[in-house]
């Protein structure tokens, strides 16, 4: 430790590591009692990464020694979760009633009746003293317009159930299109989706391997990320599950594992993030 604090300042050594120069002069200093081993986890595996031409080992067996004499850390419940539950059954414990409410409003309304008007049609009126021959005459013309009116409304109802037997079947078919079309599309995006579950309260790093840009995060809640990106994670333990492309993987165990996901596939690596980066 000496080698690295004598060649670099603490404030060098945090502004490269992102480590709070308070930390780094316990760790530096061997005063464990604040920091959790997940956190000295997370601490040791970014010094190594940042400054791997140093030899750590003292620090951890250091740690080793301090941390097996201590009880085991149970996860910290962060109070903000429970809040946002309990906001949460409110809010939906409201809307029930809501919704009961204007049920039972409804439901005691009596309907409104509709007043039925009588129709008296006005019936023709013949006259009678007119020639019988020109009412049989005008009896046959009528029964022959009657009869070609028939016709042509059967001819016209036959057309229209074709059609609209036609439009039925275009307008299924078109359905059905669609619907597979929304299906795939949902399922496509629902599997680009990569979720990190933490088992317990996790450090953890993602590298995008086309820009090289990292980020390191320290939680005990889930986090999503595009599954469409070539990506390198690194994690202070094996106690979480990866969620993706259908599968779980949960490693389950204490020590530190590294994922690659690369062209939609998640395995696990032994290898450094170096040979994904050439």
């Amino acid at each position: 430790m000496d080698k690295i604090t004598k060649k670099y300042s603490i404030e060098e050594i945090a502004q490269k590591t992102h480590i709070s120069p308070v930390m780094l002069r316990k760790l530096f200093s061997y005063k464990f009692d604040t920091i959790s081993k997940i956190q000295f986890g997370g601490f040791i595996k970014i010094l190594k990464n940042e400054f791997p031409e140093y030899d750590f080992k003292l620090l951890e067996e250091k740690a080793d020694i301090f941390y097996s004499t201590q009880k085991i850390e149970e996860p910290i419940k962060e109070e903000g979760d429970s809040n946002f539950k309990l906001y949460f059954f409110v809010f939906v414990l409201l809307v029930v009633i809501a919704y009961l409410i204007i049920y039972m409003q409804k439901t005691t309304q009596t309907p409104k009746t509709i007043s039925s008007t009588k129709i008296n049609p006005t019936l023709p009126t013949f006259d009678i003293a007119k020639n019988s021959t020109k009412t049989d005459n005008t009896m046959e013309i009528n029964k022959t317009i009657e009869t070609n009116k028939t016709t042509n409304i059967t001819k016209l109802n036959k057309i229209d159930e074709i059609n609209n037997t036609n439009s039925t079947d275009e307008i299924n078919n078109t359905n059905e299109i669609n619907e597979t079309n929304i299906t795939e599309s949902s399922y496509v995006e629902q599997n680009k989706t990569l979720l990190i579950i933490p088992k317990q309260k996790l450090w953890f790093r993602v590298t995008y391997l086309d820009t090289r840009k990292r980020k390191n995060y320290l939680q005990s809640y889930p986090e999503e990320f595009n599954g469409s990106r070539d990506m390198y994670i690194e994690f202070g333990h094996g106690m979480e599950t990866l969620q993706f492309m259908d599968k779980n993987i949960s490693p389950n165990t204490t020590k530190m594992v590294n994922f690659v996901l690369i062209n939609g596939e998640l395995n696990l690596t032994t290898m450094p993030i170096e040979e994904f980066l050439k």
